[in-house]
């Protein structure tokens, strides 16, 4: 998958896209791996769970040569930080747009992988009707929202 299509659906969905990120890539973990992990249950506990992702992203990285600068250590403290800090107070709700930030990062990490793996093959974006429908209705209401939120302030 694309990093625009990635921080597209992110942003419009309010960041539950993240939710079907997280989803995805613990399947995929669990299929390439062949681990026992519940991909629905580390995925809605991904403040917590976020790390052992990252670092199973990494550890594909190095066993397939790939450089890169992705640590996931630091994508997951922002991850984590970024994904509970917002509860604190609603009017922090656009630091939520912040866990996007090591999203993004492990996301380039997979599209390298994927790189090494099926050379030739670019990462997907396209966009279902589905998926132009969030991107039209939800930008609209995501721009509304930050609109309301900075006049309120």
């Amino acid at each position: 998958m694309s990093v625009r299509k990635v921080v597209l659906l992110s942003v419009c969905t309010f960041s539950a896209y993240q939710i079907h990120w997280f989803y995805r890539n613990w399947w995929a973990a669990r299929l390439r791996t062949g681990a026992r992990v519940n991909p629905l249950r580390r995925t809605l506990f991904f403040p917590v769970t976020c790390y052992s992702l990252f670092r199973r992203i990494r550890a594909s990285a190095v066993d397939r040569s790939v450089e890169s600068g992705f640590k996931p250590i630091l994508s997951g403290l922002l991850c984590s930080v970024f994904a509970l800090f917002w509860r604190l107070d609603e009017t922090f709700w656009p630091t939520v747009l912040l866990t996007i930030v090591p999203l993004v990062a492990a996301q380039r990490e997979i599209n390298r992988i994927g790189q090494i793996v099926t050379p030739g093959i670019e990462p997907e974006d396209t966009y279902s009707n589905w998926e132009k429908l969030l991107v039209g209705a939800g930008g609209l209401a995501f721009v509304l929202a930050l609109v309301g939120t900075i006049y309120v302030l």
